[in-house]
């Protein structure tokens, strides 16, 4: 997973971070039903070829989906992705899931700031 800032467009100050990653069936079955849900930020996952949806149908074996999150960076260190999935058979309905802590599995942004001593950018993490 990486993580970027986005800027507040008034001010020019960080307001909140985006994190993006893929996520891969890497298993050797189907998973049906795949959905990311965010606990203090909004996901969205999508595979590169189609639009970006909320769930992917089926994953079979090897198949592999972008995802992104956008969190306020006062909820960074809160930040939870859960992925979801029903395996099969699916009239069984047996959902399993898998939490990921944002700040355990990337690192906090940072911003390009302009050091007006020495006249070049530095990276400062927010």
């Amino acid at each position: 997973m990486t993580a970027t800032a986005s800027e507040n467009s008034r001010y020019g100050l960080p307001d909140s971070a985006i994190v993006s990653g893929r996520i891969a069936n890497a298993g050797d079955g189907l998973a049906f039903n795949c959905h990311l849900v965010g606990a203090s930020c909004e996901v969205e996952i999508g595979r590169q070829d189609s639009d970006v949806h909320n769930r992917v149908g089926l994953m079979r074996s090897g198949d592999s989906a972008q995802f992104s999150a956008s969190c306020d960076l006062e909820d960074w260190d809160r930040a939870v992705i859960e992925l979801v999935w029903t395996e099969p058979p699916t009239r069984l309905n047996r959902t399993k899931n898998l939490s990921l802590q944002v700040a355990e599995h990337c690192e906090r942004p940072t911003v390009r700031v302009f050091n007006t001593r020495t006249g070049h950018y530095d990276e400062r993490t927010i």
